[in-house]
This record gives structure tokens, C-alpha cells and sequence, in this order.
């Protein structure tokens, strides 16, 4: 009972990542800020950033800052750090590449599918 107790903020952030998941058989839910940007636009910000351009250079910091807050809330609903010691930097890196693979993706599904996947790794290695 204890056990159970203390994974209760661990499995309601789970659960809150596959009930999000789940809801996509529904209307898409309304995504406010940055979060609802399409991965085009993520990738067109990396690359403005990469060439010095300054208005790209603040919305990748846009980009940037709402993935921070999209992964502190989730860590601060599971109580656990779900991205396991990643750098925010280093996190912003895979979802370029998720964006790249799938423009036509959103900034919220690339972040939650790299947050999965580094729950998923997490669960393995336990």
C-alpha cells in the first residue's frame, strides 16, 4: 500500500500522457502559446538560429522555454523527473529531429513523444 502510495504521482502522470494520447480519436484539444506551432515552424526557427537571424533566434527561445514549462509541469504532476537528467538543450535536439522527420507534426506531439520515450527507456532500465 505504501509503494502504491508513493508511485501515485508517477502513474497520474502517466496517466496523463496516454489520456492525452487517447483523446486523439476526439477533436484535437485547444493548444494555447507555443505548443501548438506546427514542427515546420520549429524547424524553421533551428535553422534561423543557426544562421544568426535574429527574429528566429527569439522564437526557437519561445520554442525553448515552452517545452521547459510543458516538461516541468509534467514532472511536477509525476514527481519524478521524466526526462531523466536530460539537458533542455539536449531535449530540444531530439525534437528538432522528430520535427524534421514529421513537419507536419506540432511542437505538443513532438514533446510528448520524446517524454514517452524517455519514460519507456526509464521503465526498461528499472
Amino acid at each position: 500500500m505504501t509503494l502504491l502510495l508513493r508511485r501515485m504521482p508517477f502513474l497520474f502522470g502517466v496517466f496523463l500522457l496516454f489520456a492525452v494520447g487517447a483523446a486523439r480519436a476526439e477533436p484535437a484539444p485547444v493548444l494555447w502559446g507555443y505548443g501548438g506551432q506546427s514542427c515546420a515552424r520549429v524547424v524553421q526557427a533551428s535553422d534561423g538560429l543557426e544562421r544568426g537571424n535574429e527574429a528566429e533566434i527569439v522564437d526557437y527561445g519561445r520554442f525553448q522555454e515552452w517545452v521547459a514549462g510543458f516538461v516541468s509541469g509534467i514532472n511536477l504532476a509525476s514527481g519524478r523527473d521524466v526526462l531523466n537528467g536530460m539537458a533542455l538543450s539536449v531535449a530540444m535536439q531530439r525534437i528538432e529531429a522528430e520535427c524534421r522527420e514529421d513537419p507536419r507534426r506540432d511542437l505538443f506531439s513532438a514533446a510528448t513523444a520524446l517524454v514517452r520515450a524517455s519514460m519507456q527507456f526509464d521503465q526498461l532500465v528499472r
